[in-house]
């Protein structure tokens, strides 16, 4: 089905029923049902059809959050990243660092979400606009020498967290 399209199944016998949803482009899954017995499963959900029950059912896909190619980075000029398929509207944080591992979210809102960047620093959020579409422009100072830079985005309303991206900061 098309974006908002509806799929009316009419009178159904009473019994189980199965209903799978087809996942494209690594999008997440989120379902939601109204009346009657169901249970979710992977990218479905099964349903329990009893004598006189109606059974809404509503898929939201949700495309992966990328963070555009944000080099070669040029010391001592201005440099910008892009991450789309955030949150429209929403916030999104963006965070960079010169080495891999695993840190820690903390905070209010997106509290315990790993980053695969160790040690981090958040260079600050912006908000999405109406496309999800959120832009970040940074200053990579000179000191920072000639070094690969790996960077993510977080979009903070869902906590979903783009792959690293990783390039290698050039001599202007």
């Amino acid at each position: 089905m098309s974006d908002g399209e509806e799929q009316e199944c009419g009178e159904q016998p009473a019994g189980t029923y199965t209903i799978n949803e087809t996942v494209t482009n690594d999008s997440t899954v989120q379902l939601n049902c109204l009346g009657g017995t169901w249970t979710p499963l992977e990218n479905g959900v099964e349903i329990e059809l009893a004598p006189g029950n109606d059974i809404t059912c509503v898929f939201a896909n949700t495309l992966p959050l990328e963070l555009s190619p944000l080099f070669p980075s040029i010391r001592n000029l201005v440099n910008s990243m892009t991450a789309s398929q955030a949150s429209p509207g929403g916030k999104v944080a963006f965070i960079w660092g010169f080495q891999l591992g695993t840190s820690i979210v903390g905070g209010p809102t997106c509290n315990g979400v790993e980053l695969g960047i160790d040690p981090n620093i958040n260079l600050g959020q912006v908000t999405a606009d109406g496309d999800g579409d959120a832009e970040m422009v940074f200053f990579v100072p000179s000191v920072a020498g000639v070094n690969p830079v790996y960077a993510q985005a977080l979009d903070v309303d869902t906590c979903r967290v783009c792959e690293v991206v990783e390039s290698i900061l050039t001599n202007p």
